[in-house]
């Protein structure tokens, strides 16, 4: 994670004067500000936050933040990457979630059910999914799954990914330096962060715009 900045430059006379005087009090508590591990980026950045969308809190159900009283996390589950990526290649939960993801009106019992033909880790996400008190879709468990397998050929590290983003795109170190440094995709030039974002969307699913600020 980088060092924060003393000042930023929104355009926002108003927002800029709020960060100078509450941004370090803010993101310095503890929480949020992510320590630059494979594991911690992989639960908090990728698990706990990719999939918060449409009013799924992927922090409450991953585990990373406080779950609702009685839910199991898949933390406490130990339900991560690895066991997510394993579960999309199982072709009778890859094939319906494909379908199911696409399809108007099926019941989530019908992925609940895809997911317990896939062992015990497919049977413990399916109840997590079935106790789990907030709004849930057949999309966001296809994100779940496909997004952790897509990892594949960089260990199932979230770390090693942006690491290689980041050199590709004309890095000199990881964590970058300074995010706001010229960089290009094969398009037009921008600064290093929103070319990352722009990557990051190409190459993942259903992500959340909010998530997409990782750097």
């Amino acid at each position: 994670m980088r060092s924060l900045p003393n000042s930023i430059s929104t355009g926002c006379r108003e927002l800029d004067e709020a960060w100078a005087t509450y941004g370090e009090a803010i993101v310095s508590r503890p929480g949020v500000l992510i320590p630059d591990t494979d594991e911690d980026l992989n639960w908090h950045a990728f698990l706990g936050h990719a999939f918060d969308m449409q009013g799924f809190r992927a922090g409450e159900f991953a585990g990373v933040d406080q779950p609702p009283k009685g839910f199991i996390p898949l933390r406490e589950r130990d339900i991560g990457v690895e066991q997510l990526a394993g579960l999309w290649l199982q072709s009778p939960i890859r094939d319906h979630l494909l379908v199911a993801s696409k399809q108007a009106g099926m019941p989530m019992t019908a992925t609940y059910a895809v997911l317990r033909s896939g062992g015990a880790e497919g049977t413990s996400l399916a109840e997590a999914l079935e106790t789990f008190p907030r709004r849930k879709t057949h999309r966001t468990v296809r994100a779940m799954l496909q997004n952790c397998s897509a990892l594949s050929p960089w260990g199932l590290s979230f770390r090693s990914w942006l690491e290689d983003a980041c050199l590709e795109l004309g890095a000199t170190s990881f964590p970058p330096s300074d995010f706001l440094a010229e960089a290009s995709d094969g398009g037009a030039a921008d600064s290093l962060e929103r070319v990352l974002r722009r990557r990051i969307e190409r190459s993942f699913i259903s992500l959340d715009p909010r998530w997409r600020r990782i750097c």
